[in-house]
């Protein structure tokens, strides 16, 4: 199943863990396992002796909440690099617009003293 908070989908699977065990007692304990996505963080929980995997689920939840978390700040961190690119990129723009405005008008000033300079004999 997918469980989606702020537009993120998380894909929990719950699973035997030794689906072809003939032991009973091995044959029915569960793994609930959270997609890794970007995190290092091991999403997976397993039936214990000591601790049934329902006792774990605040745990799993928890997990998506904080893999929630990191996704928000990630996606803001990205949106806000990708502002200042294009901040960047729209004042190269207007430098360049600029430069080559300053390059006309010196190359029409350069050309009109041209014209009326007067001319050299070789």
């Amino acid at each position: 199943m997918d469980v989606v908070i702020d537009g993120f989908a998380y894909t929990v699977t719950v699973r035997q863990e030794f689906p072809q065990c003939t032991n009973s007692e091995r044959s029915v304990r569960l793994i609930v396992e959270i997609a890794h996505g970007l995190t290092t963080r091991s999403g997976r929980r397993r039936d214990r002796k000591n601790r049934a995997l329902e006792q774990a689920l605040g745990m799993v939840l928890a997990e998506i909440e904080e893999r929630a978390v990191e996704d928000v700040k990630h996606r803001a961190n990205g949106e806000h690099k990708r502002r200042e690119c294009e901040s960047r990129r729209r004042a190269a723009v207007e430098e360049a617009k600029k430069l080559a405005l300053r390059e006309q008008l010196a190359a029409g000033v350069r050309d009109e003293a041209a014209r009326r300079s007067p001319r050299r004999l070789r």
